[in-house]
């Protein structure tokens, strides 16, 4: 890429390894719920299919409670780089500029 420092390749990089964990992290999280929901479930197949479709819910609502707490953990998305729009209002030199485009350039 044309212009694009080593700095800024690390930190693409960084984001990209950082979505990967995140992601690796919650799927093996859906994997270890889903093997629980299994065997939960299977405990309660000799009861009546209310009472299966009652548990079902409850172990549903925790896991998803529990997938937003691991997801709130993981680190935030850092601020977006600026457009060129933002640059260029910044950065603009010329004599009686509002800072205002206009919308187009």
């Amino acid at each position: 890429m044309a212009g694009v420092s080593g700095t800024q390749k690390k930190e693409a990089e960084d984001r990209r390894e950082s979505r990967t964990r995140k992601a690796v992290v919650i799927a093996q999280a859906r994997a270890e719920q889903r093997s629980h929901r299994r065997t939960a479930l299977a405990a309660l197949a000799r009861h009546v299919l209310p009472m299966l479709n009652l548990a079902w819910h409850f172990i549903k609502v925790r896991q998803l409670e529990a997938l937003r707490r691991l997801r709130e953990e993981q680190p935030k998305r850092e601020k977006p780089l600026p457009h060129f729009a933002t640059w260029l209002t910044v950065h603009n030199t010329r004599e009686g500029y509002s800072g205002d485009t206009g919308g187009a350039f």
